[in-house]
């Protein structure tokens, strides 16, 4: 331990020793030390103390390591350039904080849980602040990062409930991941044109957001960003726009939507379950992507990225995959008619279309992916084609089925096809369905009154039915009509 000293109610102590106090104890952690640098490093022990260090020298920076005061406006002395991570945590006593002009970096955690700090004072020098700074500050309501602020940490606001007004710094680099998580009271936000990035789960939860200009430099929006945004009605994404990652949007309050023309990805279900959202457009001169009858197609793909309000599937563009969850928890959609051509649904593709009445899939398709269909409850009846060879997980399961039929070629169900499919009534298994085995059971916890109708077969025994299967009626049958 190095010298530290009392500076006001404050105890204090140089950053240099600080950190080479840091180096020594992973020296001493670790025996073989170039060996541990190298593999979870990726540098040399030299390297590594040089990250550790880089050109600092004693003197030259002063850390606040611990708080011995007990009053509610708070203030920093001069001279301390860096807050020591989780100085104030939990801390519930305190209602203001005055930092210094000297303060240059907050550590992790620094103000975590204060939950009565309403108000903070920042200096002229801040650079930057680390992880979760104000995480669970639920009285703070308003805040304005000096433009000196390169980087605000993850989690930094996270579940500042009262927060309402916040200035961001111009030279912020990007939204870091969880920064406004559960803000339930942030109504707007202006992003800097310093901004090139907004990370996963950096809105999310924002429920009273209605109003957000964004950078128009931005280029990646990422996973669940503004998930549940209920008021947010809409949002202008700028033309730098290159990528948006899955449910990027999901469950927000979007009521229309452009997609800029560099943009180049889209993840799945980016705007899953916005029910709101019954219109999009592609600007005309995106190479990649199309709107079509309001599904936005990925030409390089051929593949259905996503669908909002009452769409169809185009014919005659030569589209081979409905993506995951292109369709999921739209409560518009009652019929859908997949055209030829297309050879896979994919994951959770119409998942909880509580509405899809009816469905009809082509001889093309020859794989149903997991949890294709599932939560689809008014979903009646499905006549599965011989082109498909297997249904996966899920696929089917928790719907309204009464009737399902299998064609002539459909191989095998997977475990849980058709789970909780307690409406099923009637179900019909063609010839080349694999009964010779004890699998697990694709129709765990259906209907106990189920039917099953086994096709004929002179070229088979069926001494062997799956025990799933003996739980139910089975019947066999000749009967080309349904099978073929």
């Amino acid at each position: 331990m190095f010298n530290s000293f009392a500076k006001g109610d404050f105890l204090v102590e140089d950053v240099y020793d600080i950190k080479l106090e840091e180096y020594e104890r992973t020296k001493a952690e670790y025996d073989d030390f170039e060996s541990w640098s190298s593999e979870y490093q990726g540098c040399t022990p030299e390297e590594y103390y040089n990250q550790i260090m880089g050109d600092l020298k004693r003197g030259e920076r002063l850390a606040a390591i611990r708080y011995t005061g007990n009053d509610e406006a708070v203030v920093i002395p001069d001279g301390v350039t860096d807050l020591i991570q989780h100085l104030f945590a939990n801390n519930k006593v305190i209602k203001s904080v005055t930092l210094p002009d000297s303060l240059e970096r907050i550590c992790n955690g620094a103000f975590r849980g204060c939950t009565s700090l309403e108000e903070i004072n920042f200096g002229k020098n801040l650079i930057g602040m680390g992880d979760y700074t104000f995480e669970g500050c639920t009285a703070l309501k308003s805040i304005r990062i000096p433009d000196t602020v390169k980087d605000i940490g993850t989690g930094s606001f996270y579940g500042c409930h009262a927060l309402t007004d916040i200035t961001l710094s111009e030279s912020l680099d990007d939204i870091a991941f969880n920064l406004f998580t559960n803000c339930t009271g942030l109504k707007k936000l202006v992003i800097p044109e310093s901004v090139t990035h907004i990370a996963w789960e950096a809105f999310k939860g924002c429920k009273a957001l209605k109003n957000i200009k964004l950078s128009n430099n931005i280029g990646y929006i990422g996973w669940n960003a503004f998930e549940d945004c209920k008021a947010l009605r809409h949002i202008k994404l700028p033309d730098a726009l290159e990528g948006i990652d899955m449910y990027a949007f999901r469950g927000s309050g979007i009521e229309e939507i452009v997609l800029p023309k560099n943009l180049t990805k889209i993840g799945a279900g980016v705007f899953s379950d916005c029910a709101r959202l019954k219109k999009v457009e592609v600007d005309p001169e995106n190479p990649r992507f199309c709107s079509v009858d309001n599904c936005v197609i990925n030409k390089k793909n051929k593949a259905v990225a996503f669908a909002v309000g009452n769409a169809k599937i185009p014919s005659g563009l030569g589209i081979e995959k409905i993506w995951n969850d292109a369709f999921a928890y739209n409560k518009d959609i009652t019929e859908m008619d997949i055209p030829e051509g297309v050879v896979y649904i994919n994951g959770s593709a119409f998942r909880s279309c509580v509405n899809l009445k009816r469905v009809t899939i082509p001889n093309t398709v020859v794989s149903i992916l997991e949890c294709a269909f599932t939560d689809c409850k008014s979903l009646e009846e499905v006549v599965i084609p011989g082109s498909v060879k297997g249904v996966s997980r899920y696929a089917f399961g928790e719907t309204g089925l009464k009737r399902v039929i299998m064609k002539h070629g459909v191989g095998y169900l997977e475990d849980n096809a058709f789970f909780y499919c307690k409406h099923l009534e009637e179900l019909y298994l063609p010839s080349t369905f694999f009964l010779d085995c004890n699998s697990s059971d694709p129709l765990f916890r259906c209907n106990k009154s189920l039917k099953i109708y086994v096709e004929k077969s002179d070229k088979l025994t069926y001494d062997n039915l799956p025990k799933y299967i003996k739980t139910y009626d089975v019947e066999f049958v000749d009967r080309p009509d349904i099978f073929n």
